[in-house]
C-alpha cells in the first residue's frame, strides 16, 4: 500500500514538474488501483479487531486524496501557475499522504505483532504436545513393559508347574497331578 501511495506521490510532482501528460495520467491509474487491491485484500483477511477501524479510515483519506488529486490534474489542465499547484500539493495532497503511509506503517506494525504473538502462542501450544506427546509415550512404555512381565509370569508360572511336575514324575514321584 505505502508503495503504491509513494508511486502515486511520484507522478503528482512529475506532473507538477514537468506539467500534465496524458501518460502520466495514464500511468496513475494503475497504482490506485494496486492500492485499492491491497485494500481489498487486507479486508478480506482481517483477523484483528482494531483492523477494520484502521482499513475504514485509509480508504476514507484514499478516497479524500483522490478527490483532491483529481482537482490537482484539473488545475494542471487549466495549466494554472507553477506556484498555486505546488501550494495545492503541498496544503492538500502531501498531508493526506503522510497520513495514509502512517495508517499503514501502524497497520503493519500491529499486524507484525499479532504475528509475533501467534508465533509465541503456537511454540508455547507446540512445547506443550511435545511434553504430553513424551509423558503419554514413557506411560506406554512403563505399562507396556508392566504388561509383558504380568502376561510373561501368567504364561511361564503354568509351564514351571507343569515342568516341575514331570521333574518329579521322573524322580519317580508319580502321585502328581
Amino acid at each position: 500500500m505505502i508503495q503504491a501511495i509513494s508511486q502515486l506521490e511520484i507522478v503528482h510532482l512529475s506532473m507538477i514538474e514537468d506539467g500534465i501528460d496524458s501518460s502520466l495520467v495514464i500511468n496513475s491509474q494503475p497504482y490506485q488501483n494496486e492500492f485499492l487491491n491491497w485494500h481489498q485484500r487486507a479486508i478480506e483477511g482481517i483477523a484483528l479487531p482494531s483492523e477494520p477501524d484502521i482499513l475504514d479510515s485509509l480508504i476514507q483519506i484514499f478516497t479524500l486524496y483522490k478527490e483532491h488529486s483529481d482537482s490537482l490534474q484539473e488545475k494542471l489542465f487549466r495549466q494554472l501557475p507553477y506556484r498555486e499547484n505546488k501550494v495545492f500539493h503541498y496544503e492538500n495532497i502531501f498531508p493526506l499522504v503522510q497520513q495514509i503511509e502512517a495508517l499503514c506503517r501502524h497497520l503493519k506494525e500491529y499486524n507484525e505483532k499479532a504475528i509475533a504473538e501467534a508465533d509465541v502462542k503456537s511454540q508455547s501450544i507446540s512445547s506443550r504436545a511435545k511434553f504430553f506427546i513424551i509423558v503419554f509415550s514413557i506411560i506406554l512404555i512403563v505399562f507396556s513393559m508392566i504388561a509383558g512381565f504380568y502376561f510373561t509370569h501368567k504364561i511361564l508360572t503354568p509351564i514351571k508347574k507343569t515342568t516341575e511336575t514331570v521333574r518329579q514324575i521322573s524322580r519317580g514321584q508319580l502321585n502328581q497331578k
